[in-house]
């Protein structure tokens, strides 16, 4: 395996922002600015498509390759476009129409794309309807699930397992903390809650813009005894593994890997109505969908702690959960050799 890294310009637009400014990386940030400016003056796309054939030129056009692969909607995508290669590959991980622009990529770039890959079929479909000169280049390919490694992850010890409750339910949400995942829907959630005096830990797993803020409304409202934000943790699964519920709050998602991930484990799973969570659990014993907004994840979660064996039958029901990871490898292969 060769690793090409890629250059200051590339790495400071690349980066998180919040992980430069930890870190100290006071040249990516310098950098970042001096970019920002230069698109303010003369446009994103001349800017990055200068960026990308400035690095591409220096490292690696000077060799075809057989594929190349943008596994990340957006800029990644935009970067492939410009690479020497016989075949181009895109994915697309999320719902287009959700996207933020600097997001989707530049238009153009479709042009040069011999395939164009979607998670989920429900993101397939909204990319359609924006871009269907592009149809005939599509198709679904799920990810993979690597379900032996996650049950063994999951095994794992945990250092810091006093944030777990011994007498209440223990629940459990892991994701970037922005406006996406909509954890402040939380906050809002449990004052409800606790109106009825039932008792509960929720912990939130995740690092992201958002955290410090929520943090502090945590703090505000007083709910710092069921509400722990503990940050993002290399292994995430032994704590979702110590939990007797998985709840994603997301407004949007592709192909929510994360509600996969806490099935295989054997813990039952809240999520939140968009169209690839229908795809996954629809008619699923051992989830629910709810509406998609605080009040839909508060009536769930009041019925689940009034009735509190019926995530037992859940929890019983996620061994019914399977996954054809070798469908999806015989896939990729078809699309690589075609």
């Amino acid at each position: 395996v060769k690793v090409i890294a890629g250059n200051t310009s590339l790495q400071s637009l690349f980066i998180d922002l919040e992980y430069l400014k930890n870190n100290k990386k006071f040249i990516h940030i310098m950098t970042r600015g001096c970019i920002s400016i230069a698109k303010k003056i003369f446009g994103e796309k001349r800017v990055m498509n200068y960026l990308y054939a400035d690095f591409l030129k220096k490292n690696i056009n000077e060799k075809s390759y057989d594929a190349v692969v943008g596994f990340q909607e957006g800029q990644c995508n935009d970067f492939v476009a410009k690479c020497n290669a016989k075949k181009r590959i895109f994915w697309i991980h999320n719902n287009y129409e959700n996207l933020p622009e600097r997001s989707k990529g530049f238009k153009e770039s479709y042009e040069v794309a011999d395939k164009i890959i979607f998670v989920a079929n429900a993101s397939m479909e909204t990319f359609k309807l924006s871009l269907p000169q592009y149809a005939d280049k599509m198709c679904l390919i799920k990810n993979i699930l690597l379900q032996n490694k996650i049950k063994d992850s999951s095994l794992e010890e945990i250092a810091d397992n006093e944030i777990f409750s011994s007498s209440s339910l223990n629940i459990i949400s892991v994701g970037r903390i922005a406006p996406q995942k909509a954890f402040d829907r939380v906050i809002e959630v449990v004052k409800k809650l606790l109106e009825k005096n039932k008792e509960f830990c929720w912990i939130i797993v995740g690092e992201g813009p958002q955290r410090e803020e929520l943090k502090r409304k945590v703090k505000a409202n007083g709910l710092s005894d069921c509400i722990k934000f503990i940050g993002a943790r290399k292994n995430p699964f032994p704590y979702i593994k110590q939990s007797d519920l998985f709840v994603l709050t997301s407004i949007y998602e592709s192909q929510p890997m994360v509600i996969m991930e806490a099935l295989t484990i054997g813990v039952p799973v809240i999520s939140t109505n968009f169209p690839s969570s229908k795809e996954l659990l629809a008619d699923e014993s051992y989830s629910l969908i709810v509406d998609n907004n605080v009040e839909g994840l508060y009536r769930a979660l009041e019925e689940i702690l009034r009735n509190q064996t019926r995530i037992k039958v859940m929890r019983e029901e996620t061994k019914n959960f399977q996954y054809n990871n070798d469908e999806i490898i015989l896939k990729l292969f078809e699309v690589i050799n075609s």
